[in-house]
């Protein structure tokens, strides 16, 4: 009978053992497989260099070739690397123009003035040779009055210079006349000759009488020697009754 009662202690004694024995195995192997998997990360003082467990201290040799190893390193990191824009530093804001200035509309031009009789100077500042001597002129004047008093209207004409204000009207004019009249007088009296700056002025009475018309008046005549001799270059009349 005591036999009987040993033997179901036995057996749970050697159960409760076995179930303790599992479970520390069972502890045993969680714990192993835990420290394999987790591992406390070491302690690295300032300026320490950690070296990776696979590798091992450098060399001397190695050391000194290290900067050149990571030169080229750094190169072909930065050859992988897609090249970064730098955005460009903003453009200084351009003050605007000011605004242009209107356009006045341009006035209407006015109607054209009768055209001014051409200014003799330029032509006199052409004339060949200094200004004609006063015997020049002298001479020069009675043959013009004896071509205009015998109506020799071409003649008459060749003592005017090509400068001669309205030259072609003007002889026109004169060969009209010429040709009408019957005849012709003219008188020149108290001629008056001086040398001017170009050319030499002569200054008279003249009595003109024809046919069909008279006049006394006091004439202006501006001579400038050219090749072909002196010529007359300006012209005035002022009327001074009989």
């Amino acid at each position: 009978m005591a036999s009987d009662l040993k033997r179901p202690a036995s057996r749970l004694t050697i159960i409760i053992i076995v179930v303790l024995a599992v479970s520390a195995a069972v502890i045993a192997m969680w714990r192993v497989s835990t420290t394999s998997t987790v591992q406390e990360a070491p302690y690295f003082p300032p300026g320490h260099i950690q070296i990776a467990s696979n590798q091992k201290p450098e060399t001397p040799a190695e050391k000194s070739n290290a900067p050149a190893a990571q030169a080229v390193e750094n190169t072909a990191a930065a050859a992988q690397v897609p090249a970064t824009v730098t955005p460009s530093t903003p453009a200084a804001s351009v003050t605007p123009a000011a605004p242009a200035t209107p356009v006045t509309p341009a006035t209407p031009a006015a109607s054209p003035a009768p055209a001014a009789s051409p200014n003799p100077e330029p032509a006199k500042k052409q004339a060949l040779g200094s200004e004609p001597s006063l015997s020049d002129i002298r001479d020069s004047v009675e043959q013009w009055r004896q071509s205009w008093q015998s109506k020799q209207a071409a003649s008459y004409i060749e003592f005017y210079h090509p400068g001669f204000p309205n030259l072609t009207a003007f002889a026109r004019q004169k060969n009209s006349v010429m040709g009408r009249a019957e005849f012709i007088e003219v008188k020149v009296s108290e001629l008056k000759l001086s040398l001017e700056p170009g050319f030499t002025k002569a200054q008279f009475k003249q009595h003109y009488r024809s046919n069909t018309y008279e006049s006394f008046d006091i004439k202006t005549q501006h001579w400038v020697m050219t090749n072909s001799g002196p010529r007359i270059i300006e012209e005035t009349i002022q009327s001074r009754g009989r």
